[in-house]
C-alpha cells in the first residue's frame, strides 16, 4: 500500500482550486466554502485516513511518501517506491517528469445540472453509497450513458488568466488550517518516518 500525501493546507486550497474551476464550487473565498464543504480540510487528515490501514496491515507493508519530495527529485522518488515494491530500479519511465491530470478551466451549458451530480455524488460518497452504485451502473450500462451526458455538458475553456490564476488565502485562515491540522501530523509523524517541518507556517 502506497500513500502520497503533502502539505494539508496547499492540498486544501488545491482542492477548492480545481473545484472551482470544474464550476462545481460556488463560493466566494474559500473560508465560506469550507463551512459548506468540509471534506476540503477534512481529506488532508492523512493519520486519520490512513488509520484503518494501519490497523488492517502490517506496518512494514504500509509506504507513505511526500509530494513535496517528488519536484527535481523524480528518479530518487521512484527508486524509493521500487524499492519498496522490490521491483528493478532501474526502470525510468518516460512519463517520469511528464506533468498529467493538469488542471484547465471547463465551463457547462448547464451548470446547474453539474453543481446538482457533484453534490449527489459528495453525498453518496460520504454515506457509503458510491461504490455500491458504481458497480450497479456499470453492470446496467448506464455509466456509459451518464458518462456521455455529462460529457456534452462539459465545453472547453481557453482562458490562461483564469487557469493559472493562484487563489490566496489569508493568514489567519492559514494559522487556523494549521492549528486544525497540528495534532493529526503528530500522531502522522508517530506511524511513519517523514520530515513534515516544511509544513510549518
Amino acid at each position: 500500500l502506497i500513500a502520497c500525501v503533502r502539505n494539508p493546507i496547499d492540498r486544501a486550497i488545491s482542492h477548492y482550486t480545481y473545484a472551482k474551476r470544474k464550476h462545481n464550487e460556488t463560493a466566494n473565498t474559500f473560508k465560506e466554502a469550507i463551512k459548506r464543504r468540509p471534506d476540503f480540510i477534512e481529506w488532508g487528515l492523512y493519520e486519520k485516513q490512513l488509520k484503518p490501514y494501519f490497523d488492517l496491515f502490517p506496518k512494514e507493508q504500509i509506504l507513505v511518501l511526500q509530494y513535496e519530495k517528488i519536484k527535481g527529485n523524480e528518479e530518487a522518488f521512484m527508486k524509493h517506491v521500487y524499492r519498496f515494491l522490490e521491483v528493478d530500479e532501474g526502470h525510468i519511465s518516460p512519463f517520469l517528469t511528464k506533468r498529467v491530470n493538469k488542471t484547465s478551466e471547463v465551463s457547462y451549458r448547464f451548470s446547474f445540472l453539474n453543481r446538482s451530480i457533484q453534490r449527489v455524488k459528495l453525498f453518496l460518497r460520504n454515506n457509503g453509497w458510491g461504490y455500491k452504485l458504481l458497480i450497479f451502473f456499470q453492470k446496467s450500462g448506464l455509466s456509459k450513458l451518464a458518462t456521455g451526458a455529462l460529457n456534452m455538458n462539459r465545453r472547453s475553456v481557453q482562458n490562461p488568466k483564469t487557469t493559472n490564476e493562484p487563489i490566496h488565502i489569508d493568514e489567519r485562515t492559514k494559522k487556523e488550517l494549521h492549528e486544525y491540522y497540528q495534532d493529526d501530523i503528530n500522531r502522522l509523524e508517530e506511524r511513519v518516518t517523514i520530515d513534515t517541518s516544511p509544513w510549518n507556517m
